[in-house]
C-alpha cells in the first residue's frame, strides 16, 4: 500500500507517516521514489506499538479502522466478547508459562478455538501504560479459531511482565484476520487505559462483574464518540 492507503488505514497523518519512513521509524521500501509498504509487516510491527499508543491515537486507529474494514465506528465491539467460561477473578498461576496455558485453556472453553496449541505457540505479551498485560498471537490465526476470542484473568498473585513490571490483570485477545485482529487490540486498549475499569477490575469478584464493568466502559466510550 503506498503512503495516503496507509494514512487512512490508521487515520494518522500523511506528513507524518512520510517522515517516520524516511527516519526508518515503520517498515518500509522505496519504489520509484515513493513509499511503499506490505501490509504483513504493518500489521506486525502496528503489533508491537500498539499497547504503547497515546489514547487519542489509538481513537484514531479505532474510527479509521472501523472504516477500513467497512462497519460502524459507534457499536460495542469487545463487551459481546467475554463469556463467563473465559473469564477468572482468582487464576493460580505463578509464572507466564504456566499463566499463558491456563489463559488459552480459558479460550478453549468458549468453543472458539479449534487449535489451542498453535495459538499458545504464538503468543505475545506487552504490558499497557496502565499496568495491564495484554497476551495476543503474533498474527491473525485463521485455521486456529472458530471466532475472535478474549479471556481475562486477575491472578491470586503478582506475574513479573518485563524485568521490575509486575501486573495481577491479564488479558487474551486473538482473531482470524489481521484487519480485524487489529482493531480488536485498539479498541482494547482504548479500553484498558481507564483507570476506573482497572479498578472496577480489581475489585470484581465474579465473571458477571467483569463482564458488566466491561460492557459499561465501552458503552462510554462510544457515547463519548457520538
Amino acid at each position: 500500500m503506498n503512503t495516503n492507503e496507509l494514512a487512512s488505514m490508521l487515520g494518522a497523518d500523511y506528513h507524518r507517516l512520510t517522515r517516520m519512513a524516511r527516519c526508518g521509524e515503520i517498515p518500509c521500501q522505496t519504489i520509484r521514489g515513493e513509499f511503499r509498504f506490505n501490509s504483513m509487516d504493518i500489521f506486525a510491527w502496528l503489533q508491537d506499538v500498539l499497547p504503547a499508543m497515546a489514547l487519542p491515537e489509538l481513537a484514531q486507529m479505532d474510527i479509521a479502522m472501523s472504516q477500513y474494514r467497512g462497519v460502524s465506528s459507534f457499536g460495542p465491539m469487545v463487551s459481546p466478547l467475554f463469556h463467563s467460561p473465559a473469564i477468572s477473578s482468582t487464576l493460580d498461576a505463578r509464572t507466564q508459562s504456566s499463566l499463558k496455558r491456563k489463559l488459552v485453556g480459558m479460550a478453549d472453553n468458549t468453543d472458539c478455538v479449534y487449535d489451542s496449541q498453535t495459538l499458545l505457540d504464538h503468543l505475545v505479551i506487552r504490558t499497557l501504560p496502565s499496568g495491564i498485560a495484554l497476551l495476543h498471537p503474533t498474527q491473525a490465526l485463521p485455521h486456529a479459531l472458530a471466532e475472535p476470542v478474549i479471556a481475562m484473568a486477575k491472578t491470586r498473585g503478582p506475574i513479573m511482565v518485563n524485568q521490575g513490571t509486575y501486573t495481577n490483570l491479564f488479558f487474551l485477545c486473538a482473531a482470524r484476520d489481521e484487519s480485524y485482529h487489529l482493531h480488536l487490540l485498539a479498541r482494547l486498549c482504548r479500553l484498558l487505559q481507564d483507570q476506573d475499569l482497572r479498578d472496577q477490575l480489581e475489585q470484581a469478584d465474579t465473571p458477571l462483574d467483569v463482564i458488566e464493568a466491561i460492557r459499561d466502559a465501552e458503552d462510554s466510550l462510544i457515547a463519548c464518540a457520538v
